[in-house]
């Protein structure tokens, strides 16, 4: 699975979760809150304390907020940091990833996790049976079972 991931691909994921690091963090602040701050969270707009009103109004992403930019069938709705961002992390990881040592280290590290993590072992070939079997030899449409 590494084999087929890009640096690219990487920079990619790594600022998607950059870009939606604050709202993560002030949904996590939420869950934390007790009932009496909670309410205060829901009606944020009434708060006229500027300390209450940005401790408890919602954070929006961190490059793509929406505001500012014009949308454009198949590019991203980043920022100028959101871009920036973007390149420089893809600049450090095609480096990366260019470097055999640091190469087989993610590669030992990634084969390590899977192991320990059991993944990709979910997928188990289906056990036939001959009704099934059956079924497939006298199906003429190339053995498939119809649904």
């Amino acid at each position: 699975m590494l084999y087929l991931t890009t640096a690219c691909d990487l920079a990619y994921a790594i600022t998607l979760i950059k870009n939606h690091e604050p709202v993560w963090e002030r949904d996590h602040f939420k869950v934390s809150l007790p009932e009496d701050e909670l309410e205060k969270y829901d009606n944020y707009r009434d708060l006229e304390d500027t300390g209450d009103l940005k401790k408890f109004s919602p954070k929006m992403p961190r490059f793509s907020a929406g505001i500012g930019v014009k949308r454009t069938f198949g590019s991203v709705m980043w920022n100028e940091e959101g871009v920036a961002f973007y390149d420089k992390t893809c600049k450090v990881w095609t480096e990366a990833f260019r470097n055999g040592a640091i190469w087989d280290w993610m590669c030992s590290g990634w084969n390590a996790w899977v192991i320990k993590n059991n993944f990709g072992n979910h997928w188990r070939k289906k056990k036939r049976t001959r009704e099934s079997m059956n079924e497939m030899d006298g199906n003429k449409e190339g053995g498939f079972i119809r649904g």
